[in-house]
């Protein structure tokens, strides 16, 4: 291949199979040898080389071959005679492997005629994939709020074959949040405040009654206690023969204090909900894990996690030949070292963390 710089010298016996294929065939539509590609290869990727290749040859021999009929059918028939039996209007199918499916992929495909460079001579439209396609395990940059996982796939970072690394946002543009409670709750609007983000919450469907005593042995009902949940206070009727107030309801509460205001007792009391937790994950529908620095204040019904300083951990999947080698800071992102694992060899897929 000309015209290779020094930095892709070097990195050329390191490429992978499907590297080198790529390669291969942008140096072959661009007009350029692709001799050094092939010569630098390991004998053990060869046949997978070949593999792709090999795909790559019978897509392009059968789209030939089927733009050709289309070209025949469309151009050479009177109008009216077209597959579908419509005036103007015709089917046409193009195949394709199905090894090539599973993953993000553009096909751009156009009747044209070489003499007019201005204007196609027929479009197309809906475009469909029709029959079951095996997917194959998606790869990729995983990432975790703990080192245990679960992990979920990154969507937003960017690969350069080049440097061997893949990057991402230091602070993630899309992170998806769920909290953890033992009573059903929502978020209200997240906002920032300072070097944090805050997600107040509250509780869907709370439940507290206040109960007396004047022995701790036997507790009753207060009658004509009420209840402002949002405001977190009670009041009830002053009574002198009770020594003890307790709460009950379906989540867990505390009194904070209690004031009398004539024939008016006023409690106040906060939320206590047990193990309550934030959750991330880089995924809407996860899996999600708890985020190891969120700060819970149960007086405001508040979450915090730091901007900047989060901890993250990051994983290729199980499947991807890649393993993780650093993780740094470069300005605004995070980046993410690589080597290709090697065809016999039985590394593990290594986890890195760095606090963004």
């Amino acid at each position: 291949m000309s015209g290779l710089d020094g930095r892709l010298s070097k990195l050329m016996p390191s490429l992978s199979a499907k590297e080198r294929a790529v390669l291969a065939l942008r140096a072959q539509n661009a007009g350029q040898d692709a001799t050094d590609v092939r010569r630098s290869m390991p004998a053990e990727q060869r046949h997978e080389y070949n593999r792709f290749m090999a795909l790559a040859f019978v897509a392009g021999c059968q789209s030939s071959v089927r733009e050709s009929q289309a070209w025949n059918e469309i151009f050479q028939r009177p109008s009216g005679h077209g597959w579908t039996g419509g005036d103007g209007a015709y089917s046409v199918s193009l195949p394709v492997p199905a090894e090539m499916m599973g993953e993000t992929a553009s096909l751009l495909f156009d009747f044209f005629d070489n003499r007019n460079g201005i204007n196609s001579l027929a479009y197309f439209g809906e475009i469909n994939l029709l029959g079951e396609i095996a997917r194959p395990p998606r790869r990729g940059l995983m990432s975790a709020a703990t080192p245990l996982g679960p992990y979920a796939f990154e969507d937003d970072f960017e690969t350069s074959l080049l440097a061997r690394t893949v990057s991402l946002p230091r602070v993630p543009r899309r992170r998806f949040y769920r909290l953890q409670a033992e009573g059903p709750c929502r978020f209200l609007p997240v906002r920032n405040e300072g070097d944090d983000f805050v997600f107040p919450y509250e509780f869907l469907s709370p439940a507290v009654a206040l109960e007396k005593s004047s022995d701790l042995k036997r507790w009753v009902p207060v009658p004509d206690a009420l209840v402002a949940i949002s405001e977190k206070i009670i009041s009830a009727p002053w009574d002198p023969t009770a020594s003890f107030f307790r709460l009950t309801g379906n989540l867990r509460t505390h009194i904070v204090a209690l004031e009398r205001q004539e024939n008016t007792l006023l409690i106040r009391f906060d939320f206590q909900p047990v193990g309550l937790a934030l959750l991330s994950s880089a995924q809407p529908d996860g899996p999600f894990a708890v985020e190891q620095n969120a700060r819970h204040d149960a007086v405001v019904q508040a979450v915090r996690i730091p901007r900047r300083g989060s901890m993250l951990f990051f994983r290729f999947s199980p499947d991807d030949t890649r393993d993780l080698t650093d993780v740094r800071l470069e300005g605004d992102r995070v980046v993410c070292g690589y080597r290709v694992r090697e065809a016999n060899g039985t590394n593990s897929t290594q986890r890195s963390n760095f606090p963004l």
